[in-house]
């Protein structure tokens, strides 16, 4: 079961919304939606006034760990509840954009790129991304690890990846692909382009591109309550609704947050430039 809560605050129009807020401090309605084997619970609290009572809400999730998806704005402090947060499935859509991309590019013997994952979390995206690349660098805080792994793809995919502690060759990188949000100042090049699963946590000085979008099957997205992220909601179902065929969708677009670019146009930022007379 997935667990969902929309937290509203009332509103009241007059006199008697006032008095009736008095002696009912809150709402709450539960709605349960289904595909196959994936259920949704939508709770629906709206708070009258004051704090949200979080014990109206504990029965409804028994026997559950607590984990609900709601809003980034909802205050779970004092409460049982843990937010979900996961960011595989923006992972995924993350690589499968980038390979959708890479695939059309005509100057693939011309493209340097580097794949940074510090805790070797990910090493499945440096073995998809090689497909379509003429070489890869991993920028990792765990070595020893990634040579074993360069090592049995060599032996057997012949694909050649090299593998550095040194984050300084991150800033020699037309592409940068990480596993993590990016959590710090890195030297990279403002003309870079860099692709992230995750939200950075810093400012950063150069494109970086980590909100996919995908259109999603209506049979899924019948399922997310209205006002819920609609990639959040996805990567709900992929994570704990088990949707591995999530897996098969394409994002159409990237975006840094601010701006969106499609395919081509990262293509277009990839290519060499011509030099003009």
């Amino acid at each position: 079961m997935i667990y969902t809560l929309n937290v509203e605050r009332f509103r009241p129009r007059g006199l008697s919304d006032r008095i009736s807020s008095i002696f009912s401090p809150c709402r709450l309605s539960a709605r349960i939606k289904k595909h196959h084997h994936i259920s949704v619970l939508q709770l629906r609290y709206t708070a009258m006034r004051g704090k949200i009572r979080f014990g109206m809400i504990y029965p409804y999730l028994k026997g559950s760990s607590g984990v609900v998806l709601c809003d980034e704005s909802t205050d779970l402090s004092g409460s049982r509840l843990t937010r979900f947060e996961s960011d595989d499935f923006s992972a995924v859509m993350m690589t499968s954009f980038l390979r959708a991309a890479l695939k059309d590019n005509p100057n693939k013997s011309g493209l340097r790129c580097a794949y940074y994952d510090p805790m070797g979390k990910r090493p499945e995206i440096a073995e998809q991304l090689l497909e379509f690349l003429p070489e890869l660098t991993v920028v990792t805080e765990m070595p020893k690890y990634y040579e074993i792994f360069a090592d049995s793809l060599m032996d057997e995919k012949g694909l050649s990846l090299t593998v550095s502690n040194d984050p300084q060759l991150l800033a020699e990188r037309q592409l940068i692909v990480t596993s993590c949000a990016i959590d710090c100042e890195f030297p990279i090049s403002s003309v870079s382009l860099v692709f992230s699963p995750s939200k950075p946590l810093v400012p950063c000085r150069f494109t970086l591109l980590w909100d996919y979008h995908v259109e999603a099957p209506y049979k899924f997205m019948r399922l997310r309550p209205d006002g819920l992220d609609e990639m959040y909601f996805l990567s709900a179902l992929y994570s704990l609704g088990n949707a591995k065929e999530l897996e098969n969708l394409i994002p159409d677009r990237a975006g840094t947050g601010q701006d969106v670019f499609t395919k081509e146009r990262v293509l277009h930022r990839l290519l060499p430039r011509r030099r003009t007379a």
